[in-house]
C-alpha cells in the first residue's frame, strides 16, 4: 500500500498519480429555461440518479426553469449539508433535468466518470470529506472540491475498476432485493394472521370499551420534575416503545402532557396507518407520551392485549383511513377514533386469541430480524467492495 500524501483520501496500492478535479472534471451549469418541459425531471436519491414523477409540473413551471441540464456520464455532487444528505453522489445516465443547487461534473476525455462516481460513494459511505466542510450548513465549496487532488489511475484501469463493480454490486443488489421481498412477504403474512384472528363476532365502538386521554401532565408541575418521555418517533410497529428521552419539565416540549398506565393502549393520530402504536406494561408504565397520540384505557384491562391486536386489524386501519384528514400528514381526532369499531369474540377467547398472535408475532419477529441482519451484512460487504476496489484492490 502506498500512502496518497493526504490523511483523508484513502491509500492505495498503486503508484496512481494525484490529479486535481479540475483537470478530469469540468463543471458545467446549463439551465434548462422555458424548454424545461422538453426533459425527464431527475432527482438524487439514496438508489441514484432517478426519474421523478411529471404530474403537476405545470403548475411549477417557474420552479423547473432554473433546472440544470444533464447528460448520461455526468456526476451530480450535493455540497451543501454534507453531514446530513443520505446520499451526496449521483451518475447520470439518461438526458434530464435536476435542481439547480447540484454541481454537476462532465468528465473530460479520458475519464471514466463510473470509476469516480465509485470513488466518491466511497467517500460518501464514511463523509470522509466532512472535515473540508465550512458554514452553518456544512457545505464544501466549489473551489476546495476542484482542488482536491484524487488518484488517477490510467483509463484502461477506471473501466475495468468500473465494470467489475458494476456486476458485483449488481449481483449483491439483487440479493437485497430477494431478502427486501421475502421482508414484505412477512409483512403480508403478519398482516393476514392478526386479520384472521380478529375478524370475529359483533362490531363494538371504542368508545364503549375504552375511554381516552384521562390524564395530563399539569402545567404547574414543578419544573425540576423529571421523566421519560415517549414521542412518535419512539415507537415502532411491532416492536412498540424502542425508545425513551429523559426530560426536566422546565424544558420539556409542551406536547409531553400524557399520562400512562399499564393496560394503556398509545395510537398515534398523525399517520395512523402506520401502526404508530403500543400496549403500555409494567416497564414502560410512567412513561410521559406526546399529546400525538390518543390513549386509549380499556374498561377491562384482561383484554388489552386483544385489543390492542384488533387495532392492527386491516379492516380497523381502513376506518382510520377513512376518516384522517390531510395528505402529506393525515391524522384524525381522538373523538373520531372513539368513533370507530373492532370485532368483538366471546370474552373467553379472547386471551387464547391474544396468546396465538402473540407467538405468531413471535416467530415473525425473529424471522424478520434474522433478515434484516442480513441485508445490512449484505450492504457492508457492498460498500467494503467498493471501497476496496477504488483503492486498487483488485487485479485489472
Amino acid at each position: 500500500m502506498t500512502s496518497s500524501k493526504l490523511s483523508w483520501l484513502p491509500q492505495t496500492s498503486h503508484d496512481w498519480p494525484l490529479t486535481p478535479i479540475r483537470y478530469l472534471f469540468a463543471p458545467v451549469k446549463e439551465l434548462a429555461g422555458s424548454d424545461h418541459n422538453q426533459y425527464q425531471l431527475l432527482s438524487l436519491t439514496l438508489g441514484g440518479i432517478v426519474p421523478r414523477p411529471t404530474a403537476g409540473r405545470g403548475k411549477n413551471a417557474a420552479n423547473h426553469t432554473n433546472y440544470q441540464i444533464v447528460k448520461p456520464g455526468d456526476l451530480v455532487i450535493c455540497l451543501f449539508d454534507y453531514d446530513l444528505t443520505t446520499r451526496t453522489i449521483g451518475h447520470v445516465q439518461q438526458h434530464g433535468i435536476i435542481a439547480g443547487a447540484y454541481t454537476i461534473l462532465r468528465p473530460n476525455p479520458g475519464v471514466s466518470s463510473r470509476f469516480y462516481y465509485y470513488f466518491f460513494l466511497a467517500l460518501d459511505e464514511t463523509k470522509e470529506l466532512l472535515h473540508l466542510c465550512t458554514g452553518p450548513r456544512n457545505g464544501l465549496t466549489k473551489p476546495t472540491l476542484l482542488g482536491l487532488k484524487i488518484p488517477q489511475p490510467c483509463l484502461s484501469s477506471q473501466k475495468a475498476i468500473a465494470t467489475y463493480l458494476d456486476q458485483e454490486t449488481a449481483k449483491i443488489d439483487d440479493l437485497i432485493t430477494k431478502q427486501n421481498q421475502l421482508l414484505n412477504l412477512l409483512e403480508e403474512k403478519r398482516r393476514a394472521i392478526i386479520n384472521h384472528a380478529t375478524n370475529h363476532g359483533p362490531a363494538k365502538r371504542l368508545s364503549e370499551l375504552f375511554s381516552v386521554n384521562d390524564d395530563t401532565l399539569n402545567p404547574n408541575t414543578n419544573p425540576s420534575f423529571k421523566f421519560d418521555y415517549v414521542d412518535i418517533s419512539s415507537v415502532q410497529k411491532d416492536a412498540g416503545i424502542i425508545k425513551r428521552e429523559r426530560l426536566q419539565f422546565a424544558t420539556a416540549p409542551t406536547r409531553a402532557r400524557r399520562l400512562v398506565k399499564p393496560g394503556d393502549i398509545i395510537v398515534s393520530t398523525i399517520r395512523p396507518e402506520l401502526e404508530t402504536m403500543a400496549l403500555i406494561d409494567d416497564n414502560t408504565a410512567g412513561v410521559i407520551a406526546s399529546t400525538a397520540f390518543a390513549v386509549l384505557r380499556p374498561h377491562n384491562k384482561t383484554h388489552a392485549k386483544y385489543y390492542y391486536y384488533a387495532l392492527r386489524s386491516s379492516s380497523f386501519l381502513a376506518q382510520v383511513a377513512a376518516n384522517s384528514a390531510g395528505v402529506t400528514y393525515p391524522a384524525i381526532k381522538p373523538g373520531q377514533l372513539m368513533g370507530l369499531s373492532i370485532s368483538l369474540p366471546p370474552k373467553s377467547n379472547r386471551a387464547a386469541i391474544a396468546q396465538y398472535l402473540d407467538r405468531e408475532m413471535d416467530t415473525i419477529n425473529q424471522l424478520k430480524n434474522y433478515i434484516t441482519d442480513q441485508i445490512t451484512l449484505l450492504k457492508q460487504r457492498r460498500t467494503s467492495l467498493v471501497s476496496h476496489a477504488v483503492r486498487g484492490g483488485i487485479q485489472t
